[in-house]
């Protein structure tokens, strides 16, 4: 017991030792006020000298020899988000984030060289590469390797409108998955997206027509208007209608665009297209 004793004793004498040293350094060094960019931070001498060599920047920035700045406050025309880490290093005698910003590690490293630390500037170096491999493997990773699963969508391009306020009947497929989608006919030929499973949906309608201020383009979900987009222009002018709404929909719905015109629509057009995403 007397052994064990005098052994937490001897642990004692050396934490209060080491507390006394640290607290001694802290008195003792001269107090800084750095100003980076339009950023004030507080140091001492000590954090930003000890251990460099004497011709480095801070210790050339400190040299008794070189004339002080009037108000006290020194100046250093760098990226005060970037001097942080530098601060963190000079703190720690490494660099302990794990950074995730590119361009802050280019930073890093170039003011890690104009601060005369190299171990610093090849510690952001390091991390650069690690994140540019990181970066690249998520690039060229599957979308299921992410946990992200590809977007189920129906698309169907190349319109037709038969006739004035007529439902558009599309004569180009991109996509339309048999579990989820059906392109069928109700009142003319495919005219009809029918949705196989209830949810929402996001849907795109892109149309083309020669219309007036009056005309615009309709989307029906289960032959219910949902919404409406108008011509912005007098008669005469080729315009494009867009809408964008997401949808609830009960499982077998049927989604139909309708326009209006006052000349003619763009028939055939590849642009014309009808979009339906599953979200």
């Amino acid at each position: 017991k007397e052994a064990e004793l005098g052994k937490r004793e001897e642990i004692l004498k050396q934490r209060e030792e080491r507390v006394a040293h640290i607290l001694e350094n802290e008195h003792t060094s001269k107090q800084l006020i750095l100003r980076i960019r339009d950023r004030i931070f507080h140091c001492s001498t000590d954090l930003l000298t000890k251990g460099l060599a004497k011709d480095s920047y801070f210790c050339g920035l400190l040299n008794p020899d070189f004339q002080k700045p009037e108000d006290g406050i020194y100046f250093i025309p760098r990226d005060p988000n970037v001097f942080e880490y530098v601060l963190e290093y000079l703190t720690y005698s490494e660099l302990v984030s794990e950074i995730k910003d590119m361009n802050l590690l280019k930073k890093l490293a170039k003011d890690a060289d104009y601060y005369s630390l190299d171990e610093l500037k090849k510690q952001a170096e390091t991390q650069k590469e690690n994140l540019e491999k990181e970066l690249k493997e998520i690039k060229e990773a599957p979308p299921q390797a992410l946990g992200l699963q590809p977007k189920i969508f129906a698309k169907v391009q190349n319109g037709t409108l038969g006739g004035n306020g007529y439902y558009w009947s599309w004569n180009g497929t991109v996509s339309m998955p048999a579990p989820y989608f059906e392109l069928v006919t109700t009142s003319y030929a495919n005219d009809t997206i029918r949705v196989k499973q209830a949810g929402s949906y996001l849907v795109i309608v892109r149309v083309g027509l020669v219309t007036a201020a009056n005309n615009y383009t309709s989307l029906y979900v289960a032959g219910s208007e949902l919404s409406r987009a108008y011509s912005s222009a007098a008669g005469g002018y080729h315009q494009s209608f867009y809408i964008n709404e997401v949808v609830p929909v009960t499982a077998n719905s049927n989604l139909q665009v309708l326009s209006t015109y006052s000349s003619s629509p763009l028939n055939g057009n590849p642009y014309n297209s009808f979009s339906v995403i599953m979200l």
